[in-house]
């Protein structure tokens, strides 16, 4: 990158892209009735919370109470934390609930009874509904659980129902466009027969959903009441490679510096590891497991064509560059090169303190 002065792995936003990105999800809801509560986990950071505020979203998701202790300095006031509540954090929820209206996840009834005695203020509840990803939520076909579940909040003072939540995870194993729509038609069939069984009793009942590779390809929400994706807001390879976006939209990578090159091997090493990346990776027929693919920096980005280089393996600091001869050949010791993550918000994460917005 001639045009900017790096001197460490960094991770690029290109913001133009990023908010292309952002107001197209937002139109697409809006336009059919549809609330754009999207998961800032991706993210985690004040200035592209803005780009969200300025597009129209008043409503984030958040995974933990730090996050959403985190966006509600920023000025954010209606949060849901969609992670299952952990009891041992009911002072921060008390925290925050004295200033914001906040929403948890519940599944269990003695968590109810738990808080019940723990709560000092209203909070909302969405009853969390695992549709097929097999991590935390209740099974939708155990209508007579969820049922005993919405009677004992109905109970409370301090809990207030608004729905039912799902997170179609199962979504990140599909390969293309007719695999991501059948993953979302299997789990609205499911929440719509929960909405059908409960409505009449809660009126307000709304249905949550959110994964990124349905939210960027389905074009009907039918009967969905909010969304949360995040990772949209850069997308990844692995987001390319299932088949929710282009590669040219990708809007985030990371620039490493090569520190060695290994002509008899033909591998480029570059200062970029797991700690950097995590080791989250990737499999294909051709490479084999991979941890990223690499792109060609110029100017104050990087060119969206395929290198041929990819990321074959890393330690904690060290990353091991494959390339082809057309490739490696053009590489010297001192430069940086680009790298499209695996999993831009595990990356994001880690890379907070080492991040650069480019216009």
């Amino acid at each position: 990158m001639k045009d900017l002065t790096l001197s460490k792995p960094t991770f690029i936003i290109d913001k133009k892209k990023s908010i292309d990105k952002i107001e197209a999800m937002f139109k697409k809801a809006t336009r059919q009735g549809v609330q754009l509560r999207p998961h800032f986990k991706t993210h985690q950071n004040y200035e592209i919370g803005t780009w969200f505020r300025e597009v129209g979203v008043r409503a984030i998701t958040v995974s933990s109470c730090e996050m959403a202790e985190y966006f509600a300095f920023d000025g954010w006031n209606d949060i849901t934390i969609a992670f299952s509540v952990n009891l041992n954090e009911a002072d921060k929820i008390n925290s925050l609930s004295s200033r914001i209206n906040l929403n948890i996840l519940l599944e269990d009834i003695e968590v109810v009874t738990s808080l019940e005695e723990k709560l000092t203020n209203k909070v909302g509840v969405f009853v969390e509904i695992d549709t097929g990803y097999k991590r935390a939520g209740l099974n939708p076909a155990d209508t007579e659980t969820i049922g005993q579940l919405l009677k004992k909040i109905s109970t409370s003072d301090k809990l207030i129902f608004k729905g039912f939540l799902t997170f179609a995870g199962h979504s990140y194993f599909a390969q293309g466009e007719a695999e991501i729509q059948r993953v979302f038609n299997q789990y609205m069939d499911d929440m719509l027969r929960l909405k059908e069984k409960f409505g009449r009793a809660f009126l307000s009942l709304k249905l949550s959903a959110g994964d990124t590779p349905t939210c960027s390809i389905v074009s009907n929400f039918r009967g969905v009441d909010e969304i949360r994706p995040g990772n949209f807001i850069f997308y990844d390879l692995m987001q390319v490679l299932i088949g929710s976006c282009k590669r040219e939209q990708v809007s985030a990578i990371v620039a490493c510096p090569v520190v060695a090159i290994h002509k008899e091997r033909q591998e480029i090493i570059i200062f970029g590891g797991a700690v950097h990346f995590s080791k989250e990776m990737l499999t294909t027929p051709e490479k084999g497991a991979f941890y990223g693919d690499v792109v060609e920096l110029s100017g104050k980005g990087w060119k969206t064509e395929e290198t041929g280089a990819y990321v074959s393996w890393m330690s904690q600091e060290h990353g091991v560059v494959k390339a082809p001869a057309s490739f490696f050949e053009r590489i010297k010791v001192g430069e940086f090169i680009g790298v499209i993550p695996v999993h831009s918000c595990l990356v994001a994460n880690l890379m907070k303190g080492s991040t650069l917005i480019i216009n």
